[in-house]
C-alpha cells in the first residue's frame, strides 16, 4: 500500500476532513490533498505523522521474503482462463463437500 492510500484511509477512519487533518498537522489543506491524490509522494515520516494525527498507529516490520507464494502465483498466471476456472471449480466442490461433512458430523 502506498503512503497516499494510508493517509486517506487513516483520515477516513478518523472521520476527519482534509482541513481537519491539516489543522492537526499544521500544514495547508492543499498539502493533504496533494498527498492523498498522489501528486506529491509523502515521505515515510509524514505518513506516520498523518496516521498518528488520526489517532491511529502504523505498524511496520521486516519479514523474510516468501518466494513460495510468488511461485504459486506465477504458476496460476500461466494457466489459461479455462484451466483456472476448472481448478477453482474443483476447489469450490471440495470446500462444499467438506462443509457438508462437517455439518453431518455436528448433527450426529
Amino acid at each position: 500500500m502506498q503512503g497516499n492510500a494510508l493517509i486517506l484511509e487513516a483520515r477516513r477512519r478518523a472521520g476527519l476532513t482534509q482541513t481537519g487533518l491539516a489543522d492537526r498537522l499544521g500544514v495547508p489543506q492543499s498539502t493533504i490533498a496533494r498527498w492523498e491524490t498522489g501528486r506529491i509522494a509523502p515521505s515515510f515520516e509524514n505518513v506516520v505523522r498523518a496516521v498518528r494525527a488520526c489517532d491511529l498507529d502504523l505498524s511496520v516490520r521486516l519479514v523474510d521474503r516468501d518466494d513460495e507464494l510468488r511461485a504459486l502465483v506465477d504458476a496460476h498466471l500461466r494457466l489459461t482462463p479455462s484451466e483456472r476456472l476448472a481448478q477453482n471449480s474443483h476447489l469450490v466442490n471440495f470446500i462444499e463437500g467438506a462443509r457438508r461433512r462437517i455439518a453431518a458430523a455436528a448433527d450426529a
